[in-house]
């Protein structure tokens, strides 16, 4: 199973053009996935690759988000967009960006209060392909 995860350092996230803010969090997993047949040679079964499903999630803070978050939950059933986050290495300081395409949210996050706690929102997303730009 081939992934792509991003979890170290500090980014920023755009989402349909509109810039959300600082990331604490994003993780994103391209996962392949099989169907398993019978084997033409009578061995059993053989998995063959099928297609694959991108999916993930992404973490900032509260107070960044409030209009991107206020037209989610207006429109309920939800609305494609794409992702786009950079990532810096804090080792080397360079800069990796990476373009998610056709994001769909899968859970909308309705409320979340932790007393003294910097409210952060944790969106879980699925995205139809993936472009790294340099």
């Amino acid at each position: 199973m081939k992934k792509r995860e991003l979890k170290k350092g500090k980014g920023k996230l755009w989402l349909g053009g509109m810039l959300i803010g600082t990331v604490t969090k994003s993780k994103f997993d391209n996962e392949i996935e099989y169907e398993e047949i019978d084997d033409p040679n009578g061995y059993g079964k053989i998995r063959v690759p099928m297609g694959n499903k991108i999916a993930g999630s992404v973490t900032f803070l509260k107070r960044d988000s409030e209009l991107f978050m206020h037209r989610l939950r207006r429109e309920q059933l939800g609305f494609e967009f794409d992702a786009i986050v950079t990532e810096e290495n804090l080792e080397t300081g360079d800069f990796e960006t990476v373009r998610y395409i056709d994001c769909t949210v899968d859970k909308i996050p309705l409320s979340d209060f932790e007393n003294k706690k910097i409210t952060q929102v944790e969106l879980s997303v699925s995205a139809r392909a993936y472009k790294v730009i340099v």
